[in-house]
């Protein structure tokens, strides 16, 4: 009969050696490999989010003052983290952002389609050709004459949003505390 040992050496040293591949292979790939990794940037910022994440958490919201800092050291175009850019080049914004006027099809970022969790929506489609189609059936909602047609039902609900608003300035305490996520879901939806 055969006894069967178990060591846990092994294992770990498999797991060790793996995770050592690849943090070794992310360092490599972002730092010499990426596509935008011949930017200029702060290193830490190219290598992990751990940098972001200490300047919007830690610092609490000082990312966003923190790249202007980062533009006048590095210069207009500047790596914030493993995967985006920050431009500070108004020349570049039509290289960038190419219209449909231009003829230039992009598709969008498949890592930032996913953030709202619906895969099969209008804003969530990769693709440029696709997302063209299913936009093409909201094209006349967002035409000069339905977005006048609304103007008189906006101004409506934004001086009662307002009106509101001005109510709660010389009331004290936790009652004149006024949350502005409820405020706005108030106002889009005409419940003020």
């Amino acid at each position: 009969m055969a006894i069967w040992t178990f060591s846990a050496l092994p294992v770990l040293t498999t797991a060790a050696a793996t995770l050592v591949c690849y943090l070794s292979w992310t360092v490599i790939y972002r730092l010499y490999i990426s596509p935008i990794s011949k930017f200029p940037g702060p290193r830490l910022a190219a290598l992990t989010f751990w940098y972001e994440f200490y300047y919007d958490v830690i610092l609490r919201g000082q990312y966003t003052f923190h790249i202007r800092a980062l533009h006048v050291e590095y210069g207009p175009i500047i790596r914030i983290n493993p995967y985006e850019l920050h431009i500070l080049d108004p020349d570049y914004y039509d290289e960038l952002y190419a219209s449909s006027a231009s003829g230039e099809k992009r598709d969008k970022w498949e890592w930032y389609t996913k953030q709202f969790g619906t895969p099969e929506a209008m804003f969530s489609t990769i693709g440029h050709d696709q997302h063209k189609a299913r936009r093409a059936a909201l094209n006349r909602f967002f035409s000069m004459a339905s977005v006048r047609r609304l103007q008189p039902i906006i101004a409506e609900r934004v001086n009662t949003l307002m009106q509101r608003i001005r109510g709660f300035k010389d009331v004290k305490g936790d009652v004149g505390v006024i949350k502005a996520d409820y405020a706005f879901a108030a106002f889009t939806n005409g419940k003020l």
